[in-house]
């Protein structure tokens, strides 16, 4: 067991390249997933995304864990520690290794988003703007949502919704025809949501690829 501790200390620089070269990737690839939630335009699309995300996440946490446990070994390893006798579990082990024995990995974690918030600043009449349900409405069972989405190089719009104090959007419906004070979402089942307050957005994208800043109202879903 010593000689192996001692080997993984002789190439333990090797070991951390090896294994910072998949959290690299790991790590890259739960960033484009996160994007891809954020821009997703349909509810299974969002899913997708947010499953690539997770995976990619366990993944690194998976390497990371890795890393620490070279590092231990590799500690174990060194030469003031091979042939220390360990009698039972309860072993003292230094907490904090001291400069002969390097620096552990530092962990990654993903930085949250902060929670959205209601921004009627960005809802501009005739073009980005939700008339109804109105900004603080209480509403049950299935409404219809109207509004306008005409922009200049109009693309086209997504009515999204999420539980106030988070920050990620599910897609009502999407759109491809400029809406002027019209129907953005024929039906809308809010019977299917738990009671409570809701964010409802509307967001527009020109044929650049260029979001306008979503018109974002607050509304309290009711128990039917």
């Amino acid at each position: 067991m010593d000689n192996l501790f001692q080997r993984i200390h002789q190439y333990e620089t090797g070991l951390y390249l090896l294994l910072a070269f998949p959290l690299v990737l790991l790590l890259l690839r739960a960033w484009k997933a996160w994007t891809e939630v954020q821009g997703a335009l349909f509810g299974l699309e969002w899913e997708q995304a947010r499953r690539r995300f997770y995976h990619s996440l366990l993944g690194a946490t998976f390497v990371l864990g890795l890393m620490v446990a070279v590092f231990f070994a590799a500690t174990l390893g060194r030469r003031e520690y091979v042939g220390m006798v360990i009698p039972t579990i309860t072993a003292t082990l230094p907490l904090t290794p001291d400069a002969t024995t390097g620096t552990p990995q530092p962990t990654a974690s993903p930085t949250p988003l902060p929670p959205a918030e209601p921004d009627l600043e960005a809802c501009i009449p005739g073009q980005v703007e939700i008339v109804e349900p109105a900004n603080g409405a209480t509403v049950q069972g299935e409404i219809q949502i109207r509004g306008s989405a005409s922009i200049p190089n109009f693309a086209f719009y997504k009515v999204e919704f999420a539980p106030k104090g988070t920050a990620l959007f599910l897609t009502i419906k999407a759109g491809r025809q400029p809406k002027v004070d019209d129907v953005l979402v024929d039906v809308w089942d809010t019977g299917l949501l738990t009671p409570g307050d809701y964010l409802l957005q509307l967001v527009v994208v020109d044929t650049a690829g260029k979001a306008q800043p979503p018109c974002r109202i607050l509304i309290h879903v009711q128990a039917p």
